[in-house]
């Protein structure tokens, strides 16, 4: 009689499991069947342009002659980076509008991040007030912008009562690129406000005053401190905001389209005239992919030297907490 029980819980053990795995793979099933249409809709906005761009890239493909696609392999990128001097005056116009741009949003917004970084009355309104130019969509800020460029425009109004003459904003080759940066720099310093406010306001009190008991000045608290606990974020910002900088075409193209000349023709404007003025599909693709691996050569470069700072800081980190260790619990004198 005591091997009923035995046999019997024997048998449960046995089928729980398995009904156990059931459910899981029932689960699983379910899951699936939910992620399935996210999946699709991804393979067919993102995946297959990709891989179709890929493939044009590789190919000599003109609209113009649809009936002589022929493989080149990359040879439109050798075209590019040796045959076209067009390219490289546009990536260096590139170049510097990223540089300026992403320069002054970061000092700006970090010394307006240190000024919200405090309690005061009013100071939610302004940081609510702040985030409105990002909400705006780049082709109405454009409009507005150009609206306010115009020789008749409330620029050259202000200016005129100074005694300042009608400025060319958009329409002068010396001051259409430094025209195009202000705009962006009024529309996304709030963005690099907001997210270096987050990581000051993400360091821990105790270090703020802890600093403030141990007396230390203005620049040595920024130096010795803040910048320390705040340059990982800073990364984050710099390389969010170059890599939009890097691919900017809406402000560009409803502001001046490229012009006056060449002034303003950053990448992403010659690779649009590239496709829908030229309708050189292959070699727009190649310009493309090779704008990516810039942008992704950059990100890498920030990604691993933020990498490397966290590695080093937790390697010291374990070696003050050796020395510690040592320090408490000194080894015995030899006998």
């Amino acid at each position: 009689m005591s091997t009923v029980p035995e046999l019997h819980a024997d048998a449960g053990s046995t089928i729980a499991p398995r009904a156990t795995e059931g459910r899981v793979q029932q689960r699983d099933w379910v899951r699936w069947a939910f992620l399935l249409p996210t999946v699709l809709l991804l393979f067919v906005i993102t995946i297959y342009p990709m891989l179709n761009s890929l493939w044009s890239s590789l190919h000599y493909y003109n609209l113009l002659a649809p009936d002589d696609i022929r493989f080149v392999g990359l040879g439109n990128y050798v075209d590019l980076l040796r045959n076209d001097p067009t390219f490289w005056a546009v990536m260096e116009i590139t170049f510097i509008y990223t540089i300026g741009v992403v320069a002054i949003q970061f000092i700006v917004g970090l010394g307006m991040a240190l000024l919200l970084d405090r309690s005061m009355r009013g100071i939610s309104l302004i940081r609510t007030l702040i985030i409105i130019p990002i909400l705006i969509s780049p082709v109405v800020v454009g409009l507005t912008w150009r609206y306010m460029y115009e020789p008749w425009g409330v620029i050259n109004y202000v200016l005129g009562k100074f005694g300042v003459a009608p400025i060319e904003w958009v329409s002068s080759p010396v001051f259409a690129l430094p025209s195009i940066m202000i705009v962006d720099i009024w529309q996304w310093t709030p963005f690099v406000v907001l997210v270096l406010l987050a990581g000051l306001q993400s360091i821990p009190r105790e270090v703020v005053e802890a600093a403030a008991l141990d007396g230390l000045k203005s620049w040595q608290y920024f130096t010795r401190i803040l910048w320390p606990l705040l340059r990982p974020v800073a990364l984050i910002v710099l390389l969010i905001r170059t890599m939009d900088a890097i691919k900017v075409f809406d402000t560009v193209y409803v502001l001046t389209r490229g012009g006056p000349g060449t002034a303003t023709y950053v990448a992403s404007m010659y690779n649009y005239v590239l496709f829908f003025g030229n309708y050189q599909v292959g070699y727009a693709a190649a310009m493309s992919y090779i704008i990516l691996i810039i942008v992704n050569v950059f990100a890498i470069a920030l990604i691993f030297a933020l990498s490397e700072r966290r590695v080093r800081e937790e390697e010291s980190a374990e070696e003050v907490d050796i020395a510690q260790v040592a320090a408490a619990d000194p080894a015995p004198a030899a006998i």
